[in-house]
């Protein structure tokens, strides 16, 4: 089996990181990174992303018109129970019609250069993941059990400052029940019946919530900020705290995570069994303690810094935008002190224009609220409602905001122009994503799957270059490195992040390290910028002409 896998032979397969796995588990992860290996589903993404069309069994159906599962009527939920005579069977008609799917897909793939280089990038993808996936990541019991005990505790508090509440104790006495902060019916019940308020607990269709937007509205009562409380501790322990150590294995006590190159219609990966891209980063950030480094190591965290706004300035090649890029002027601040001296109530008043803690607190909503949102589409009336700023203020400061970035606005209508024609955006890079889409839709898929890109070619280059990847989150690489080689590899980390493989990009890309023993308590080892390493062109070009050049 071994000099199969070693031979020059195609290994044609549908999923092919599941067969990369199994290889690798058993006899070793040389022979993930083969040059045979090939992948049907790598080849349907790559044609057509869209949700459906990345089963054998609809490739089989929509290429050569008959269903393939219903020949074997096995029953896939309980394979194991089958014998093998009946297994054999179900695998070869499999193996027979993969074959067949993979060179009628090829001819489609090949045909069209860039499609080529991205089932190509995606295949080396696919090896990466599999090696990151077997290596797993280092479950801290420890950490897990202080986490528990401290969450328990905090729980308890609010439990008991609930029981405490005159409301809660006229419940008691009028229903004869000890009340529940788990039951919304109890809930409902006490703020009806006991402190009179009900109209507030209707939603839009008139029917009574107690969900989180509902109490948000409810806040000058104790009880309802002491339940968002009691459930957000409760969502802490039920998401994260007590199913986690199910999924650390009993051999090496990692967590080995399914990273998934295909789920997603933008390009970035997803995972899952367990999701960790989905473990705070804000608000109980510091349930990450629960994966650590393992003895001896140490946890490096690589973050893309802005990694969207550079790409959004290197597709449009704005001017103003790309010299902002260059000189690390703040643009999200300057149209926070646009709007705010425009409108000085929004951030607490004129007095607050000189207060920077006010003023910085307002800079994260203009840069989630105003620009990105119209860079990608947001009509002045959707940012109006969000930002809080009256429209006839928004209007006149968005015909400024758009003469200063003229070719953001022109990026923008050549990608949807773009899209009506072909039925499809794409990325610097090549990949596609089809239609139907929003327009808000078109204009992030090409940035986001660009950026996406960029954070997993990184990715690879890294591992193949014997540093330890473990995880991939958004637009972060996080590696576990030797105490003893743990300033060599920093250095490394740092300029192959900074080499990004693609000549036309003209803007700086910026990489945040960090080091630590686990995934919260980290430390900042810099920030470093690709002109630290490597010579940047800078010199505005015919943006158009970027999507032919890859």
């Amino acid at each position: 089996l071994v000099q199969f896998f070693q031979s020059p032979a195609k290994k044609i397969c549908h999923n092919v990181k599941f067969e990369m796995e199994w290889t690798g588990v058993f006899f070793g992860n040389d022979l993930i990174y083969h040059p045979t290996w090939h992948d049907t589903q790598a080849q349907a993404y790559v044609l057509d992303e869209r949700r459906g069309m990345l089963s054998l069994d609809n490739l089989i159906r929509l290429h050569f018109g008959f269903w393939l599962k219903s020949l074997s009527n096995l029953d896939r939920s309980r394979m194991a129970s089958y014998p093998l005579e009946k297994i054999l069977p179900y695998n070869a008609l499999d193996s027979k019609w993969t074959r067949r799917l993979f060179f009628l897909q090829k001819k489609k793939v090949d045909a069209d250069k860039k499609l080529k280089k991205v089932y190509k990038n995606l295949l080396e993808t696919a090896a990466t993941l599999t090696a990151t996936q077997i290596r797993g990541v280092c479950f801290d019991h420890n950490h897990h059990a202080e986490l528990t005990k401290q969450y328990q505790t905090e729980l308890d508090e609010i439990i008991d400052k609930i029981g405490k509440l005159p409301e809660v104790d006229q419940f008691k006495n009028r229903f004869n029940i000890t009340f529940n902060p788990g039951s919304p019916d109890h809930i409902l019940r006490c703020f009806r019946t006991i402190l009179g308020v009900d109209n507030e607990l209707k939603t839009d269709t008139g029917k009574y919530s107690t969900n989180e937007a509902t109490l948000s509205t409810l806040k000058e009562y104790e009880l309802a900020n002491l339940i968002l409380d009691y459930r957000g501790i409760v969502k802490k322990i039920s998401t994260y705290l007590e199913p986690y150590p199910a999924y650390a294995n009993t051999k090496d006590g990692r967590i080995h995570t399914n990273f998934n190159p295909y789920e997603t219609t933008t390009g970035r990966l997803s995972s899952d069994t367990p999701n960790l891209q989905n473990l705070p980063n804000k608000t109980g950030k510091e349930i990450r303690r629960m994966i650590a480094a393992p003895k001896g190591h140490w946890m490096v965290c690589s973050d893309y810094g802005q990694i969207e706004a550079r790409i959004i300035g290197v597709a449009s090649q704005d001017e103003e935008f790309c010299k902002a890029l260059w000189e690390d002027y703040d643009v999200h601040m300057h149209w926070a002190e646009v709007i705010a001296n425009e409108h000085p109530k929004v951030i607490g008043g004129s007095h607050k224009l000189n207060d920077k803690a006010a003023m910085k607190k307002f800079r994260a909503a203009v840069k989630n609220l105003w620009v990105f949102p119209a860079f990608y589409g947001a009509s002045p009336h959707t940012i109006s409602r969000g930002i809080g700023v009256p429209i006839e203020i928004v209007l006149d400061i968005f015909r400024e905001f758009w003469q200063t970035f003229r070719g953001v606005k022109r990026w923008q209508k050549w990608i949807l122009q773009r899209y009506e024609k072909l039925g499809y955006v794409e990325t610097l890079s090549g990949r596609r994503r089809h239609a139907p889409m929003t327009m808000n839709a078109a204009l992030n898929a090409s940035i986001q799957g660009f950026a996406s890109d960029i954070c997993v070619d990184a990715m690879c280059r890294l591992d193949r270059l014997g540093i330890q990847t473990v995880m991939q989150i958004h637009d972060d690489v996080t590696s576990y490195v030797k105490d003893t080689e743990l300033e060599a590899a920093l250095e490394l980390i740092a300029e192959q992040m900074c080499l990004v493989p693609y000549p036309f990009i003209n803007v700086p890309i910026a990489v945040e390290i960090s080091v630590g023993p686990n995934w919260f308590d980290q430390e900042p080892v810099g920030t470093f910028k690709s002109t630290d390493f490597h010579k940047v062109p800078n010199k505005l070009q015919d943006f158009t002409k970027l999507y032919d050049v890859y």
